[in-house]
């Protein structure tokens, strides 16, 4: 219920982040720990090139490095060389990003990369506060009990800090650092959907370890109450009907609709026909093996991507390109609120049959119309 799609971005990033800072946590103890620094960057610019949520791993390890030069001045110089080394190793990902920025142009490579998200949906522009509390009630049943874990951990960490104890060095409090850096990161992608606590879930699991590590005979049983509720969840969902999996992992009803409208258009279909969904349920195109004529796939790219909304009239308008069939999941003036979408659809598409309530559309005049004989449009228009 916390994966949203089978490659998952902020897992991916995710796991590659952990890795960074997994490599920069044992460098100090290896015989060239600055090359350890370096691979530990090199790891934390591919986690960023994933996801921008990955920048959790390389800031804590800035952070941490950064304090180090700081409250211990006798370290200052080591930590300064591995930080450089660090930057090292992100700039060698860096520049291969410059360099495809400069290919794609400057303007659409920052806006696909950044621009968007912090003008549309973010924690400073058009944040889902209702989704916060709706995602949070599932995260609760699958992460709960390592989150409870992972406080006892924080608690330890500290603890242990405080009294200065070997047991537990100072640099494990990097783990602390590294939570709250991931919930800054969870929180600043403002969308909160299901799939964004999975960013939480490695610092969180992390700090569980911290705490069961330290109850002997009873962290096999703490460990069994902490993988429970998972297991717990994946066989409620995976156990149901096939129809119904989706609906129980991320109450989207659209998994068997896609399938039904899928299959009818496979039935219907001519050599070089298309398919255009309105305005938004992606997985229909790989269900109907369908590349989209649209690039914006999302109700809110649709609404807010760069020109959008000319793009979309175009692309309907055009007899060249535009599709043969439209799947009205939602209505025109829901997609278009200005009415332009509705006018074509209207004047080019007629209404042929319904498919588990989804409208389905035919464009009166096919697209090779453009290049026919004048006299046979009307044909044409008719059949």
């Amino acid at each position: 219920v916390l994966e949203a799609h089978t490659a998952n971005g902020e897992l991916l990033s995710g796991a590659i982040s952990a890795a960074a800072l997994a490599v920069a946590v044992v460098g100090p103890s290896r015989t060239r720990p600055l090359l350890w620094f370096c691979a530990s960057g090199l790891l934390a610019g591919i986690a960023l090139s994933l996801k921008q949520s990955g920048f959790d791993g390389l800031l804590t390890i800035v952070c941490w490095l950064a304090i180090s030069a700081l409250v211990s001045p006798g370290q200052r110089r080591d930590a300064l060389r591995r930080l450089t080394m660090v930057f090292a190793g992100l700039a060698s990902v860096l520049s291969m990003l410059v360099v495809h920025g400069a290919l794609t142009g400057w303007s659409r490579w920052w806006t696909a990369v950044a621009g968007y998200r912090l003008r549309v949906e973010s924690w400073f522009a058009g944040a889902e506060w209702t989704n916060l509390r709706e995602s949070s009630r599932f995260a609760f049943a699958v992460l709960g009990v390592t989150a409870l874990a992972a406080m006892v951990g924080v608690a330890l960490l500290v603890d242990e800090a405080l009294r200065g104890s070997r047991r537990y060095p100072r640099r494990r409090l990097i783990l602390v650092l590294w939570l709250l850096i991931s919930i800054g990161s969870f929180l600043i992608g403002g969308g909160f959907w299901r799939h964004y606590w999975q960013i939480l879930a490695a610092p969180l699991s992390a700090l569980a370890g911290v705490a069961l590590a330290r109850m002997g005979k009873l962290a096999f049983i703490a460990t069994a109450a902490i993988v429970a509720p998972c297991l717990a969840v994946s066989m409620w969902v995976f156990t149901a009907d096939p129809n119904q999996i989706n609906v129980r992992a991320s109450s989207d009803s659209r998994s068997s609709l896609d399938t039904h409208v899928a299959r009818w258009f496979g039935s219907h279909r001519r050599d070089g026909d298309n398919l255009y969904v309105m305005c938004f349920s992606a997985a229909l195109y790989a269900d109907a093996h369908q590349d989209p004529g649209y690039p914006y796939l999302w109700f809110t790219e649709v609404q807010h991507g760069p020109k959008a909304h000319v793009m979309l009239v175009a692309y309907l308008a055009d007899p060249r390109r535009a599709p043969r069939f439209i799947a009205k999941y939602q209505s025109t003036l829901t997609c278009d609120p200005s009415g332009d979408v509705e006018r074509i659809v209207s004047r080019d598409y007629h209404g042929i049959t319904s498919v588990d309530g989804v409208g389905i559309y035919q464009r009166n005049i096919l697209p090779d119309a453009a290049h026919a004989d004048p006299r046979t449009s009307s044909t044409r228009r008719t059949r």
